[in-house]
């Protein structure tokens, strides 16, 4: 498996979900949680999960822009 710096990897993948129309506030999140989870060991959530999230956002399988709604707050969510 090919070896690739952390920084170029999260400016190629922030442009790659900005281009299916994720916003850039929300695409930067996205690869930050992702590339970081490479970068703790954690390969199996992280970049590698890209192609597949672009391919359901492009297929619109996943909408680019949601809404959170909390229906419910107890003592025990955050």
């Amino acid at each position: 498996m090919p070896h690739i710096q952390h920084e170029p990897l999260r400016e190629l993948s922030q442009a790659l979900y900005e281009a299916v129309g994720v916003p850039a506030d929300q695409a930067k999140i996205m690869t930050d949680h992702l590339v970081d989870a490479n970068l703790f060991g954690h390969d199996s959530h992280g970049s590698i999960r890209t192609p597949g999230y672009l391919k359901s956002l492009s297929e619109g399988t996943h909408k680019p822009v949601g809404k959170l709604n909390i229906i419910r707050e107890t003592s025990t969510t955050a």
